[in-house]
Order: C-alpha cells, then sequence, then structure tokens
C-alpha cells in the first residue's frame, strides 16, 4: 500500500486541509481538497496512509507519522481542527514549505508547540484557542513569535489569551494583527509596516492609542471592541481620533456609557461599522442628542445598538424650539459645553403633534440614523419606537438589513416601513407582541426581495410555508 499513497498523492492539489472524518478504519485524518474529485481521493489517501501505518491506529504517533510523509511535506496551507490540532501541531514543524496555518479549538496545553512553527516560508497564521482556559493559566500562554520573520499576518484569539504584554516580541514583518488586547503600545511600536490592527477586548489607554498612531504610520484600518468595563472605554475615547478607526463595538456590562465617550464619537468621520449595546446600560446622551452625534458619523455603513438607558429627554418646550430652527442651520450642530455633548439642531421640523418629549427624542434620532447616506444595516433593540418614529426611520433608502426587536412595533409602524424600505433583504422583528397578521400582508405586498424574515413572539400566526408561498426567495423564516 505504499507504494499507492504517491499515485493518490499525485492528484492532490498542494492546498488542502486537515480535519476530523470518520472512516471504516475508525477516527483517522481525513484531507478535504476543495474540488469533490479531489476530496475523495484525499479520504482515499488517508484511508492508505492508515494502512499501511499498520491498520486503524488511532494514537498521536500515527497521525503525527502521516503528516511527514510523502507529499505532505509539499502542503502550502493547512488547517487543523478540535482534537486533530492538539495531536498534530508538534507534526507540523516538518512541513517546511507552509505559507498558512490555521489552528481552530487549539487547547492551551498545546500553546507551547507554536514556539516551533516551520518559520522559513510561514506568510499567515491565525490561531483561536479554547475558550475553557482559568484566569491562572493566562500568563503561562502567551507564545514569542518574533521568530516567524516571514509572517505578515498573525490573529491569536481566545478567552482571556493572547493579550500582549509589554515585554512580548512580534513577528517584525506584520502587516495585519489581530490579538484579544495590547494594554501597552510598546510590543506594536517596532512593527512599522503594520496596515491593519484589531484587538477583541482593548484595554489600550488614550496616550497609548496615540503612540500608536504616531508610530505606525502605515496604518489603515483598526478595529477596537471593548468588553463590559465602562473605565476602559472612558479611560480609552480620547485616543480614538487619531487613529484609522473603522470598526468601533462597546460591549458594556455594566453602564454606564459617559457623556465624554460618546462625543468622542462625533470626531470619527471615517467610522463604518458602530456596535453599542450592554443590558439596560445608562447612556449619558437623550436620543435627540445621540441623534446629533450620528449625524457627524457620515460613512457609517453597519449601526447596531442594544439596551441603553437614554437620558431623558429636556422640556417639550425647548425641544419644540429644536424643531423649529432657522433651516438655514442644515442640521448642524452646536457643542453645549456644560452638558459636553452636541446639541441637535434641525434644519426642518417634525410634523405638528403633541407627542411626549421622549418620543420626539426618538424621533429625531431615527431620523438622524434615516439621514445616513451609506447605511444598509441597522439593529435597535429594546427601545421604544412609536408609529411615527417609525415614519422617521423609513426614509433610510438604502437599508438591506434591519433589526427591531422588542421595540412595541404596532402594525403601523410596519406599514409604514415596508411601504418605502423596498431594498430590505433581511427583517427581524421579535418580541413585538402587538403585531398581528395583519403584518404579513404589507410584508408581502411590499418587502418582494426579503430573503431572511424572524416574527417570534408575536401574535402573527400562519406558517413558514403560507409564507414562503408569498414570498419565493425567502430562504429563513422564524416564527
Amino acid at each position: 500500500m505504499l507504494q499507492e499513497l504517491p499515485v493518490l498523492a499525485a492528484q492532490l492539489p498542494p492546498v488542502v486541509d486537515v480535519c476530523n472524518a470518520s472512516c471504516n478504519l475508525g477516527p483517522c485524518t481525513a484531507l478535504r481538497a476543495a474540488a469533490p474529485a479531489a476530496a475523495a481521493a484525499a479520504a482515499a489517501a488517508a484511508v492508505v496512509a492508515a494502512a499501511a501505518l499498520g491498520g486503524p491506529q488511532r494514537g498521536p504517533r500515527s497521525r503525527r507519522s502521516h503528516l511527514r510523509r510523502g507529499w505532505l511535506g509539499t502542503l502550502r496551507c493547512l488547517l487543523l481542527q478540535h482534537a486533530e490540532a492538539d495531536a498534530l501541531l508538534p507534526a507540523v514543524s516538518g512541513l517546511t514549505c507552509l505559507t498558512e496555518l490555521r489552528l481552530v479549538k487549539l487547547s492551551g496545553g498545546s500553546v507551547p508547540a507554536l514556539q516551533r512553527l516551520p518559520a522559513a516560508q510561514l506568510r499567515c497564521l491565525s490561531v483561536c484557542v479554547s475558550p475553557n482556559i482559568h484566569g491562572w493559566q493566562r500568563k503561562q500562554l502567551q507564545p514569542q513569535l518574533a521568530y516567524l520573520s516571514a509572517l505578515t499576518s498573525l490573529c491569536c484569539t481566545g478567552e482571556g489569551l493572547f493579550a500582549v504584554q509589554a515585554h512580548d516580541s512580534l513577528p517584525p514583518a506584520l502587516r495585519a494583527l489581530t490579538v484579544v488586547d495590547c494594554p501597552s503600545p510598546q510590543p506594536l511600536l517596532p512593527l512599522t509596516q503594520l496596515r491593519v490592527l484589531q484587538m477583541n477586548a482593548a484595554t489600550t489607554p488614550a496616550a497609548g492609542l496615540a503612540q500608536l498612531a504616531a508610530h505606525l504610520r502605515c496604518l489603515t484600518c483598526v478595529r477596537l471592541c471593548y468588553e463590559r468595563d465602562p473605565g476602559v472605554i472612558a479611560a480609552a475615547a480620547g485616543g480614538w481620533a487619531a487613529l484609522p478607526l473603522l470598526r468601533l463595538e462597546l460591549r458594556v456590562y455594566p453602564g454606564p456609557v459617559t457623556a465624554g465617550a460618546i462625543q468622542a464619537l462625533a470626531q470619527l468621520r471615517g467610522l463604518t461599522h458602530l456596535t453599542i449595546q450592554g443590558f439596560d446600560v445608562q447612556f449619558e446622551a437623550s436620543p435627540s442628542q445621540f441623534g446629533a452625534v450620528l449625524q457627524q458619523l457620515t460613512g457609517l455603513r453597519e449601526l447596531k445598538l442594544a439596551s441603553l438607558k437614554m437620558m431623558p429627554e429636556q422640556q417639550q418646550q425647548q425641544q419644540q424650539q429644536q424643531l423649529v430652527a432657522d433651516a438655514g442651520l442644515g442640521g448642524a450642530g452646536a457643542v453645549d459645553a456644560a452638558a459636553g455633548l452636541v446639541q441637535p439642531i434641525h434644519a426642518a421640523p417634525l410634523p405638528q403633534q403633541a407627542p411626549h418629549s421622549s418620543d420626539v427624542g426618538m424621533q429625531l434620532l431615527l431620523r438622524a440614523v434615516a439621514r445616513l447616506p451609506q447605511l444598509a444595516t441597522f439593529w435597535f433593540i429594546r427601545f421604544p419606537v412609536s408609529s411615527a418614529a417609525a415614519a422617521q426611520l423609513a426614509a433610510a433608502s438604502r437599508l438591506t438589513a434591519l433589526r427591531l426587536d422588542e421595540c412595541e412595533l404596532a402594525d403601523e409602524a410596519v406599514a409604514a416601513l415596508a411601504a418605502r424600505l423596498v431594498g430590505l433583504r433581511s427583517l427581524s422583528l421579535n418580541w413585538n407582541f402587538q403585531l398581528s397578521d395583519a403584518v404579513v400582508g404589507v410584508i408581502a405586498g411590499q418587502l418582494t426581495g426579503l430573503s431572511e424574515l424572524a416574527l417570534c413572539s408575536t401574535r402573527v400566526g400562519g406558517s413558514a410555508q403560507a409564507l414562503r408561498a408569498a414570498l419565493p426567495g425567502l430562504r429563513l423564516v422564524l416564527l
């Protein structure tokens, strides 16, 4: 059978993945290629290799020997998942032609093996460590990867792992880097070729972000995500504007989201993706104030807001004065030094009505959202949205994905949205208990391009089959 292995291997491209699979020999390593014919040949080669090694050998030693045999030494790209990643990673050091390595759900105990990767041609390394690592182990698991001198892309993620510390060293040729955190900017300062930087649980303070901006002149894309601690967000907000920040996520538990952080958002004119979510998190701005901030973010393509307790609006009389402000001001904002927030000044009043001031503020907020010229995705979860406020949002003609879960929507609000948002492809209206069967006809008649629709926990009856009959393009229906 050893003679057959080169013949089967010759049918395979040099780019393959290694993953878990089952065959009649029991659990084994299967090689999955892009084309179906190549995939079949790959599986056959795995079976032959297992037989050549003496039948159903299940231990790590047999799998490592398999990696080192014949054509496997010419692999350029390799994916190892779950248990196979732990078993086979020590053998990867022999794959000297490897240019790309992806490790998914690697256990913490295997992290030290990252110190022995084939460094000659490896350009791209992606490591996701299983999240079952306790805090006392985390400091022992940070690998030193500066020896990978050819590496240009590094992505290291995991629960609390790969937080780059001040004494750590990184591959000097990196152009793209994703880590959990980098509290000190020092390890990143030598990376003068770095263009893309992402931190998934950032704690770098404003001064550190300013240092990164000053030293890393090639940076073109920064993505920052903040988890839980509102103090970290407040300490970092002053440094956001110095960076080419394209994506910002604030996942705050508990709160608050401070007025200073909200004000800092107004300076991020290049931002394309913004997420702010919590669970009843105190948000130190009223809806109208936040709407004035959003007006500045004209590059936004995706906006996700969830479970924020916004401050109450000012007195009704003051609100009405805003609504009838001089149209010649063109929607600009004025800074209220006492409040520390941009105050909205609007070009045109809302229709004459006498709503509660909170609803007037929500209308102003959704009007600002609707005027964002590039916005395609909007999530607005656990906010009260009246029919009048929905009518303001309906002007967002570029939207293709809309999620209004738990927003106290009425049938009339959905009708107002459906009449104008005809480009929607994805719509979620879960947990709006007032919605009735009437919205089905409205959606089917107006939103003919929908491919995804969610109406869970509403009073909408019927069946998914009926909705698919009315909207043939639906791929996913949740009722």
